[in-house]
């Protein structure tokens, strides 16, 4: 069955391997076939295929069926030269998946994201295949290596695809990928304008609404009651869909939502959580919770965790995020003109990037502190800067953490 489907010159490699799963034929029982040259069975596209499924479901721990996938990938074998698209992101995903999660798979990764930038599908259906077959890992990719510019541009690619193309489903996904990468950049309005455009296609098509960035947008917002209603909803609809990636990442929405509030504890416990469950692709914006919640509950030992995890990644991918995040980890934990200095480098750094939303927290951040080192001048200058003339007034601290009393006897 498989080497007449394979043979068939009008055949869709991709769709042969969906049947053979169904059939319950694996990857291997193309094998002989294949090594004798009698047909082309796409068994990295297969491999694809196998591990996004993985992806999806989770878990996403060593030994899970992620692994196992990540691991037979790396055992297939090398690829055509030059390599297609479909390799190239095989050889990086395999890695990714079975390396240390912390930025140490860059190479891979970068070698994806130059093909990724330049390439123009339009005219070849093996590419076109491997967007919509890897869109989600594809759209992390940016997020994994703390590059900004990236993430926005491979997102908003995923949307212009789904456009021309007409994938309506596709675009659902590709429109909270964006709307969730603008709202992590503090873009909450222009994300707020996509979600509107997932709500009118799930009434058109009969599907229901993603919900992924409607839930982020909340949770950004501090809208405490919506934002745990949606989360709750995610999480038990992605649990019963069997999409384990999405349960994880609403404890990572979870520690979001109480950082904002100030609610400390909580957003520690859901912040570990979600550090534990070792994240692919979100993993520094669950390392920039976990700093913040570990340093307010008094957790050295988290909080050390936590700026070892954006060390490492800042070592291996040193842009201005990545050095944002670790100066500013590394100022959580540090007093006096360290700290000070530290609070001072993450924000210039982060400055220099689309991450308003992490520009706000340094600057929020770096006031509390102020604040409660009694440092009236530097408060004052501080302050200046978020005031509504002053250059930081875009990016507005939740008020239920506001800093607009300067230091004093009650500050104290």
């Amino acid at each position: 069955m498989l080497q007449l489907a394979a043979a068939d010159p009008s055949g869709d490699s991709p769709l042969v391997w969906r049947a053979a799963g169904k059939l319950g034929i694996p990857l291997q029982a193309a094998t002989p076939v294949a090594e004798a040259g009698l047909a082309e069975f796409g068994a990295r596209e297969a491999h694809l295929e196998s591990l996004m499924a993985a992806y999806w479901v989770g878990p996403q721990d060593a030994s899970g069926p992620l692994s196992e996938a990540a691991q037979a990938a790396r055992a297939a074998g090398p690829g055509p030269d030059p390599p297609r698209l479909v390799d190239v992101l095989l050889d990086a995903f395999a890695r990714w998946f079975t390396g240390q999660r912390d930025g140490s798979s860059g190479s891979y990764l970068t070698q994806a994201l130059e093909l990724l930038l330049a390439l123009d599908v339009s005219n070849n259906e093996t590419d076109r295949w491997a967007w919509l077959t890897a869109g989600t890992a594809i759209n992390l990719i940016g997020l994994e290596l703390c590059d900004d510019e990236s993430w926005y541009a491979l997102t908003t690619a995923q949307v212009r695809f789904a456009r021309e193309t007409g994938a309506l489903v596709h675009l659902q996904f590709a429109l909270n990928y964006l709307a969730s990468a603008l709202t992590a950049m503090g873009e909450l309005a222009s994300a707020a304008r996509l979600m509107e455009e997932d709500h009118l296609i799930a009434e058109a098509t009969g599907n229901p609404p993603v919900a992924l960035a409607e839930m982020m947008i909340a949770t950004w917002r501090g809208r405490e009651d919506e934002a745990v209603a949606l989360i709750e909803a995610v999480s038990e609809a992605s649990a019963a869909s069997g999409l384990g990636l999405m349960v994880d990442f609403c404890v990572y929405a979870r520690s979001v939502l109480y950082n904002g509030l100030g609610r400390y504890d909580a957003a520690r416990d859901a912040a570990r959580r979600a550090f534990e469950l070792r994240p692919i692709g979100y993993g520094p914006l669950v390392v920039s919770e976990l700093a913040e919640a570990a340093a307010r509950t008094g957790d050295a030992g988290l909080a050390r965790a936590a700026l070892e995890s954006a060390s490492v990644r800042a070592r291996v991918t040193p842009t201005p995020w990545a050095l944002g995040l670790q100066a500013r980890a590394r100022a959580l934990l540090s007093s006096g003109e360290a700290a000070d200095d530290c609070y001072r480098e993450s924000i210039g750094h982060l400055g220099q990037t689309r991450m308003r939303s992490e520009v706000a927290r340094g600057h929020l951040l770096y006031g509390e502190w102020l604040r409660r080192e009694n440092r009236r001048a530097c408060w004052t200058r501080w302050a200046w800067r978020r005031s509504p003339n002053g250059p930081a007034a875009s990016c507005s601290p939740p008020a239920s953490r506001s800093t607009s009393r300067p230091p004093g006897p009650a500050a104290r």
